[in-house]
């Protein structure tokens, strides 16, 4: 499996060919398949987003102080 998404494939294929359908990355994505639909692909990808924002905007302030 490693060396199938190395070379650049989709694990989303594999879940499709799984489940018989070609739709899975617009609806559920890999995660939403993983987690039995628990996370959905909209809420992860858009909480990671904001996570990553919330570090870059807070760096200066507040993180910067922790390394020190």
């Amino acid at each position: 499996m490693f060396n199938y998404v190395k070379d650049g494939n989709s694990l989303n294929k594999v879940i499709e060919n799984i489940l018989n359908n070609s739709n899975n990355k617009k609806d559920n994505g890999i995660t939403g398949y993983l987690t039995n639909g628990y996370y959905r692909r909209d809420v992860f990808e858009s909480s990671a987003v904001i996570s990553a924002m919330q570090t870059l905007l807070n760096f200066e302030s507040n993180y910067k102080k922790l390394l020190n």
